[in-house]
């Protein structure tokens, strides 16, 4: 009975370390995350009631994966340890009496989120500024990703902490499958959200090709390594590739989508231009690129309709992502006049805030950043593109096509950003208006002009 004992653990325990190195290291998972965690919890019911059975290499005494090669390392100041799970009622009431014993006769609440699957990171500040970001890894020694993080827009650059150095943790995660995540389970056809956080943080697509013969299909923004990320595709043409492009479709798999967020700019514009005292709009934006100068473009446009007295005045920073160098060109602009500004890029929201002058946001709703700011703004959902794929997919109807027509209103790609405290602010003429022409957009009775022209300042 005891050499069955032994030989079932050290059987669990050799195809745990399997899973994980296909899961962590080769980004090849070959079971679901509830089949692994059955496994785990066999093993780890088994030593507790063994204890002389454990030893200190069982993958119950770990704490994570395997760092990959081609990263620096780095230590982690203290172990970077994973969250556990309760997968039954019984698991849940057990944890719940552990809290109790811990906390004795103090009140006590719970709160509960989703658990999504992305990548664990830990952010280091020094004197107020985010200087590194150092990946799980192994639970001890992590991977450096600092550059990488630098691209997270809701990861602060600057903090204003008395603390002169302190470490934050978190989970990083993909925001097209945490919408996929939220609204349905969808069978594993598009990679898996770990593995998107991986693809996107650093990882040049020419090192990833020995996992994507696992997928059916793969989604990402390629606007800065388009050519690496078409031969990739073309050495998997099995695999539907569709990316965040400024270019075209290429067979026999590349599709590619684009963010047409164009209408709810030009709604936000016509709010934007009844709320102007001075009748000057500003518009700080990354640079003249296509899918920047149609949305901006009709962001002024929208302004214009609903107030002749409209002048816009236009500011490119060359930069995707410099908030400081928005904020400076969004001050710049209301020391000119402007006393409405819309923020393409962020750092603008922050200047606004400051100066106690109206902002529009862009991509996401950020009214928390200062919701007597913010109106609203464009957002972009990815769901529409995302479904649309997954169904080709599975039907095996998938072509090297533009979905760019997924991200419009009328398929549900983008829409107004909820008004939240502004709701109450706005006049109800301007209200009816934007209601009335957002029906109009739906119903298909009015199009919004797409002009990708560069342009510049009245």
């Amino acid at each position: 009975m005891k050499a069955k004992l032994v030989d079932e653990v050290e059987d669990l325990r050799n195809t745990l370390r399997r899973h994980e190195h296909l899961y962590y290291v080769l980004d090849q998972p070959e079971v679901s995350d509830a089949e692994y965690d059955a496994l785990m919890n066999r093993l780890r019911d088994l030593e507790a009631q063994h204890p002389e059975l454990v030893t200190p290499d069982s993958p119950s005494q770990r704490v994570g994966g395997k760092p990959r090669e081609g990263f620096v390392k780095v230590q982690h100041s203290a172990a970077m340890l994973s969250l556990d799970n309760a997968l039954n009622e019984d698991e849940l009431r057990a944890f719940d009496a552990r809290v109790r014993e811990l906390l004795g006769d103090e009140p006590y609440r719970y709160v509960a989120e989703l658990k999504l699957d992305g990548l664990s990171m830990a952010g280091h500040y020094r004197e107020n500024r985010f200087v590194q970001a150092v990946t799980r890894g192994d639970g001890l020694v992590g991977e450096d990703v600092t550059e990488n993080a630098r691209t997270i827009r809701s990861l602060p650059l600057r903090t204003n902490s008395t603390l002169d150095q302190f470490e934050v943790r978190g989970e990083t995660e993909d925001e097209v499958l945490r919408q996929r995540a939220v609204r349905q389970n969808d069978p594993p056809l598009v990679i898996a959200p770990r593995d998107v956080v991986h693809f996107r943080f650093g990882q040049d697509p020419r090192n990833l090709r020995r996992g994507f013969s696992q997928l059916a299909a793969v989604m990402r923004e390629v606007y800065t390594d388009e050519q690496a990320s078409r031969r990739v595709a073309k050495a998997y043409p099995k695999v539907a590739f569709v990316m965040g492009s400024g270019e075209g479709p290429a067979e026999p798999n590349f599709g590619v989508f684009d963010d047409w967020i164009h209408e709810p700019g030009y709604l936000s514009g016509m709010i934007a231009g009844k709320l102007t005292k001075n009748n000057v709009v500003g518009v700080v934006a990354a640079m003249s690129i296509p899918e920047v100068n149609r949305e901006i473009n009709a962001f002024c446009a929208g302004a214009k309709e609903v107030n002749k007295n409209v002048k816009c005045k236009f500011s490119f920073i060359g930069s995707f992502f410099d908030p400081p160098k928005a904020k400076e060109a969004a001050l710049a602009q209301i020391e000119a006049g402007a006393d409405v500004v819309f923020a393409e890029r962020f750092g603008v929201i922050e200047a606004a805030k400051d100066k106690g002058v109206i902002a529009f946001s862009n991509m996401t709703d950020q009214s928390s950043i200062a919701p007597d700011t913010v109106v609203t703004g464009p957002i972009w959902d990815m769901w529409p593109t995302v479904e649309h794929v997954i169904k080709l997919v599975k039907a095996g109807l998938f072509t090297a096509q533009d979905f760019g027509g997924f991200s419009y209103m009328g398929k549900g790609g983008s829409y107004l950003a909820p008004l939240h405290g502004w709701d109450s602010k706005l006049p109800p003429d301007v209200k009816a208006l934007v209601t009335e022409r957002t029906k109009a957009i739906m119903d298909g009775n009015f199009r919004v002009d797409i002009n990708e022209s560069e342009p510049h300042s009245d």
